[in-house]
């Protein structure tokens, strides 16, 4: 979505039939796509990130070679065709072969408002002050140990 968005915004920016806006933005996904290939232990991200290679070397044709504006989309378009398959079926692999979600082993909460009778109602904390990124309970242990 965001790469549409980026090329939408930029695709009026070019020089002759090179789109300088689309080729930094595809160099900059070549960068970020390479960087999680070489960390990790999966195939797609290696696929993903040599269809962006090819991607960035189809800009580079534009301006070596005499290559056709529609011969260039139309081989552009293609490969991100060929790195969305690549993220699907790195998700239907994953999905298939029946492993969790790195997400399961995290535990998501919201934040539950302040009760009335609370520890942290006692010492006068109130939302932020009350629930921070050092634990939920850190104002009723202070008050348990008596720090202030």
């Amino acid at each position: 979505m965001s790469d549409h968005a980026v090329s939408s915004a930029t695709f009026r920016w070019r020089i002759d039939d090179f789109y300088w806006g689309v080729a930094a933005q595809a160099v900059a996904v070549m960068f970020i796509l390479g960087w999680l290939a070489l960390r990790s232990n999966r195939w797609w991200p290696l696929v993903a990130a040599a269809a962006v290679v090819l991607i960035v070397l189809v800009h580079g044709l534009t301006i070596v070679t005499s290559i056709t504006p529609a011969a260039a989309v139309s081989a552009r378009v293609g490969l991100w065709m060929v790195v969305n398959i690549a993220l699907l079926a790195g998700v239907a692999e994953r999905w298939l072969a029946g492993e969790r979600a790195v997400g399961d082993r995290r535990t998501w909460r919201r934040r539950r408002p302040l009760q009335a009778g609370g520890p942290s109602a006692e010492r006068g904390l109130a939302g932020e002050q009350a629930v921070s990124r050092f634990g939920r309970h850190r104002a009723r242990d202070a008050v348990q140990t008596g720090e202030t």
